[in-house]
């Protein structure tokens, strides 16, 4: 990809990382799509479309959550108002974060790349 010409706007922001937002306009036409697809949301797989498509879910958390599990009990047994306290809060606000990042990844690829969004645009 290029940098585009036309950059309107660009927009920094820290919280606890910084992020860059950029705003531009482009030349380029949006293709249309073919038609509707029908899309069903479950369990044992992820999203199914009317063609058949299946998208599968997002099983690599599980480590995460049992991770966050034993990092949270060492929380819990520390005294309040202490550095390690303190210094435990850190790893779990840590472990929450890349478990937001991995799921907003994924439902990310999963509602822009799929195959499922490609059966129906292309």
């Amino acid at each position: 990809m290029t940098i585009p010409e036309s950059i309107k706007q660009i927009v920094i922001t820290s919280v606890d990382r910084y992020y860059a937002s950029v705003g531009y306009e482009s030349g380029e036409k949006l293709r249309g799509g073919m038609g509707a697809v029908g899309l069903d949301v479950g369990i044992k797989h992820f999203i199914t479309t009317s063609g058949g498509i299946q998208v599968e879910p997002l099983n690599v958390l599980r480590k995460r959550e049992k991770q966050l599990r034993r990092e949270q009990r060492r929380l819990s047994r520390k005294e309040r108002g202490s550095e390690n306290r303190k210094k435990q809060v850190v790893k779990v606000e840590r472990l929450y974060q890349e478990m937001r990042d991995v799921r907003s990844d994924f439902n990310h690829k999963a509602s822009s790349d799929s195959q499922a969004l490609r059966y129906c645009c292309d």
